[in-house]
């Protein structure tokens, strides 16, 4: 019986992307690496938690706000600016898959605990919310 050398077991992770446009519609986007991979039915339970299905405090579940790429054009906060980041996409990868220089933020099951664990979004993590 043949050898097949391409089947070789690689790693299952997931990406969270996400991005902040402010009022503006500037856009920064971001990626959170996750090891391991999530059912619909957890992925449809992470996006129930969302305001509106795509929304989001960043500081809220321990995700990289993106706001200061934004800042550098701008030279910091502007009346543009509020707390909400907006959910993307899962998008499934596997070792190799162009994630070799990301840090991986943990496991898919503490990610969502991190949205289990929202009661009420609150604004005020954000350093936006004296804006709103």
């Amino acid at each position: 019986m043949p050898h097949d050398t391409h089947s070789v077991s690689r790693q299952a992770f997931t990406l969270f992307n996400y991005v902040y446009r402010d009022a503006g519609n500037f856009k920064s986007r971001g990626s959170v690496l996750l090891s391991g991979s999530f059912s619909r039915s957890e992925r449809e339970k992470i996006e129930g938690r969302m305001e509106s299905g795509e929304f989001f405090i960043a500081e809220q579940i321990g995700v990289t706000p993106l706001y200061s790429t934004l800042y550098q054009y701008s030279g910091g906060m502007t009346d543009e600016d509020h707390v909400w980041h907006c959910f993307e996409e899962f998008q499934d990868v596997c070792e190799g898959d162009l994630i070799d220089e990301m840090s991986c933020w943990g496991t898919c099951e503490r990610f969502a605990q991190s949205f289990e664990q929202v009661g009420n979004w609150n604004l005020t993590l954000s350093p936006h919310a004296r804006l709103t």
